[in-house]
């Protein structure tokens, strides 16, 4: 079964026309399956997929569950905007670390280790507030968000 998508490419097109943000149907579907990975893997949501493939449609909300909610779609289409205007938000990524080699004399073994290794997100990418606002207005998020930071990841 193909993947359920949360927003149409044409869908895209006319919300970001709204905004000024000019944009093909084919950026607008790439765009859109990089928000919708977003959406799927940043949040913890109440009730179980229906799908193996997608975190929508699902059981256990208030919400029929061949239904994506709208504040998904709506959600999806904010994130994939944010992508088009350049906006860094998508969480895991890690600071490329530099490598070093070292020559030690006495044995003249080459060592290489990382110089400058981050443990936390790049530098500019945080979480979209507004995405968690509208997952969180429509009842979707489970409890265990309640302690998300909300203020997102700068470096």
């Amino acid at each position: 079964m193909p993947r359920i998508l949360y927003a149409a490419s044409s869908e895209l097109v006319t919300y970001a026309a709204d905004r000024g943000v000019v944009v093909s149907e084919d950026e607008a579907r790439i765009q859109l399956n990089k928000a919708q990975d977003y959406i799927d893997n940043e949040y913890e949501y109440i009730g179980e997929p229906t799908q193996d493939d997608s975190q929508f449609p699902r059981t256990g909300t208030q919400f029929a569950d061949n239904v994506v909610p709208y504040a998904v779609k709506n959600a999806t289409l904010y994130a994939a905007l944010m992508l088009l205007q350049g906006v860094e938000f998508m969480e895991g990524k890690l600071a490329e670390s530099q490598q070093k080699s070292v020559k030690i004399a006495v044995s003249g073994i080459t060592e290489e280790f990382a110089t400058n290794y981050k443990d936390g997100a790049i530098q500019d990418s945080y979480r979209l507030d507004a995405v968690t606002v509208m997952l969180r207005r429509a009842n979707l998020l489970d409890n265990s968000m309640a302690s998300l930071n909300m203020r997102g990841v700068r470096g």
